[in-house]
């Protein structure tokens, strides 16, 4: 490799550090690449991209660049710093899920905090609880034997393969003593002689609680809810000051709608650690639920209330429409229509249409009741000898209490011979008459 492309690589790094301290993480992540293509075994770029993609929360991606550096210098602090990290972030989903109720996915997110550390007997142990919330014991077996081939003394793990097989042999006393310390061995020696039923008595009282701890677990994931309360209040009882009972129970409470003692335990909770994530998480959970819950009380409430007048509106108009309500009803009014006609003849105004004449009819139509509509008007004859006409044919209407004025052309021919003509004028409306009126055409040859 040149020197030229070192200083390159370097460059590159250097513009995604400051791009990540900046918070720009999209631009870090392209400069760490730049410097990954110059370079693939460059464990400061693989860490850089690592620590974009978790301040983005893309734990996949984080999860793919912090394998590739842990290969390349499995034991470079700031490697082991951020697979830590990482495997606490899944362990952390798995238990989001798993409080949820989403077993698949929990069990996923525990196999990824197992895959970064296959030391983490905490993901075992909650791995085979999710695999029992899917009912699959064989599965649930599986994870917890895997954590006591690590640690065949591991409390959690022991209680609940009794929890679930109650023919397993109890868990011996021995076998939880803590390991023994940095001290001299003399005073290790001395403190065992000198009390040696008190140490048993802690580590069976501890067990025990494990135990009672891990059977409510049981009770409430099988849904049986009154159960999980009576033996989480049981633990709590015997020691108050654990936050994982409180927690748990006010999951319960949660589960039963009980939303103020849900936050009561959480409170509890938090004030004995206030920064329990579970906890922390089962709050905004009990404050989602409740508002949900108060929405269906409202909306219940409400349909209470619009489902008769909803009734009573249907009924309306089903009465309506069979003529119930007509006797109480104002009577509708028709359209009454009426025609008034007279000749304009412009040329010389004396009332007679001339042989090669042009006049028109004027009708003013007057409306005394309802609006009609869609009117068209009809004269009868519909031929006469020596005149033409044409009626015209778009329709119109005439509002209420209103009028309208229409004009029909008539034009004589030259050899017109004198007479009169009876004409009738009608308005209809579809096919129905609504209106005729009788008129004299007075027509005068030459």
């Amino acid at each position: 490799m040149t020197e030229t492309t070192t200083d390159i690589k370097e460059g590159h790094y250097r513009l995604g550090e400051a791009y990540l301290n900046d918070k720009q993480y999209t631009e870090a992540i392209t400069h760490f690449q730049m410097a990954l293509r110059l370079d693939a075994d460059f464990i400061d770029a693989h860490v850089g991209v690592c620590r974009a993609y978790l301040a983005q929360n893309d734990t996949e991606n984080a999860e793919t660049a912090v394998l590739t550096a842990r290969r390349l210098a499995p034991n470079a602090t700031e490697v082991v710093s951020l697979c830590d990290t990482l495997r606490d972030t899944y362990y952390q989903k798995g238990m989001t899920d798993y409080n949820a109720e989403r077993y698949r996915e929990a069990v996923d997110c525990f196999e990824k905090a197992i895959a970064l550390d296959a030391t983490y007997l905490a993901a075992y142990h909650a791995q085979s609880l999710s695999y029992f919330g899917l009912h699959d014991l064989a599965e649930a077996k599986k994870a917890a034997q895997s954590a006591l081939r690590i640690d065949p003394t591991y409390a959690p793990v022991l209680s609940f393969l009794k929890t679930i097989d109650p023919s397993q042999p109890d868990l011996e006393p021995a076998n939880t003593l803590p390991e023994p310390s940095d001290e001299p061995a003399a005073t290790v020696a001395s403190v065992a002689v000198e009390n040696p039923s008190q140490v048993s008595q802690e580590v069976d009282a501890e067990v025990s609680l494990d135990k009672a701890l891990q059977r409510a677990l049981v009770f409430l994931n099988n849904r049986q809810y009154l159960q999980a309360e009576a033996a989480l209040k049981k633990i709590i009882e015997a020691n108050p000051n654990d936050v994982a009972p409180h927690y748990h129970l006010g999951q319960t409470y949660m589960e039963i709608e009980a939303f103020a003692d849900a936050q009561r335990e959480i409170d509890i909770a938090l004030r004995m650690r206030p920064t329990y994530r579970p906890a922390l998480e089962l709050q905004n959970a009990i404050t989602l639920l409740k508002k949900r819950s108060e929405n269906r009380a409202r909306n219940k409430k409400l349909r209470k209330i619009l489902l008769p007048l909803a009734v009573l509106v249907i009924a309306g108009v089903i009465a309506f429409r069979f003529g119930v309500f007509s006797g109480f009803l104002p009577e509708k009014r028709p359209p009454k229509v009426s025609i008034e006609i007279t000749l304009e003849d412009p040329k010389n105004n004396n009332g007679f249409i001339d042989a090669d004449e042009n006049v028109r009819l004027k009708l003013i139509l007057t409306n005394a009741g309802s609006t009609a509509k869609n009117l068209r008007l009809r004269l009868l004859p519909k031929t006469i000898g020596g005149l033409r006409y044409e009626v015209p044919d778009a329709t119109f209407s005439v509002r209420k209490n209103g009028f309208e004025t229409r004009r029909i052309p008539i034009t004589a021919d030259k050899q017109v011979r004198t007479r009169t003509v009876d004409i009738k004028v009608q308005v209809l409306a579809i096919n129905e008459i609504l209106a005729t009126r009788d008129f004299q055409l007075q027509i005068k040859g030459q």
